[in-house]
């Protein structure tokens, strides 16, 4: 497929923060975002755990407006900033994958600056190239919070799409409330952590994308 270049990204994102983090599981997928696989993992905001060499993230979504109707992410750390992965799509019965690069992680100073491949954008068409900046919010009132800005140019499509998103926990942690624009929908999502399933957490979820709202579940495991 025809690919090109990510566009670069300045961040306007400038509060301060101690925490460090990196690029959502997929700013152009719903089914491997912030609401996946971030419930539970690190602090709220935050996919240092993630990133842990090692680790892998699965989640699964379905909602009928996304591209797959059933979508499900596998992801695996292979270092601290580089993580790989591959998308199930249920209606195409297809594997994508995708892969996701911290080029600088989040300090006190700056946000974390990222980069990543899409083989399957949002609905299924073309393949995309992303950029993203992020921030952890700690010193703007009570409640912790991150988010990112960001571009992304598929291949399918002429213009570049701009990217943005935000996640914030409620009940004390044990839910994260998401919002994710991959540049022609919002996603909404709210999930939690129920419990575990041998030695594996198991967090459930809703996700809305435009009107629709689809079941979620995810779950994170060390090699």
């Amino acid at each position: 497929m025809k690919t090109v270049l990510p566009i670069a990204v300045v961040s306007l994102l400038s509060a301060s923060s101690a925490w460090a983090q990196s690029a959502p599981g997929g700013p152009l997928s719903p089914s491997a975002g912030w609401a996946a696989q971030q419930a539970g993992v690190g602090p709220v905001g935050s996919q240092a755990a993630i990133l842990n060499k090692g680790l892998f993230a699965f989640s699964t979504l379905t909602n009928s407006a996304i591209g797959g109707k059933t979508e499900s992410v596998l992801r695996y750390a292979v270092t601290e900033k580089l993580s790989v992965g591959l998308m199930h799509l249920q209606k195409q019965a297809t594997l994508r994958p995708n892969v996701n690069y911290t080029l600088t992680p989040e300090s006190v100073e700056s946000p974390s600056l990222n980069i990543g491949y899409y083989d399957s954008s949002v609905g299924g068409k073309g393949s995309a190239f992303y950029a993203t900046a992020g921030r952890t919010i700690s010193d703007m009132g009570p409640i912790t919070w991150s988010g990112y800005l960001g571009v992304a140019k598929v291949s399918s499509e002429s213009a570049p799409r701009l990217l943005a998103g935000a996640a914030v926990p409620l009940l004390k942690n044990k839910l994260v409330a998401s919002a994710q624009w991959e540049g022609k929908k919002l996603s909404l999502g709210i999930v939690g952590h129920v419990g575990t399933l041998g030695k594996y957490p198991v967090r459930l979820g809703l996700i809305a994308v435009g009107d629709t709202v689809g079941t979620l579940a995810a779950t994170t495991w060390n090699r």
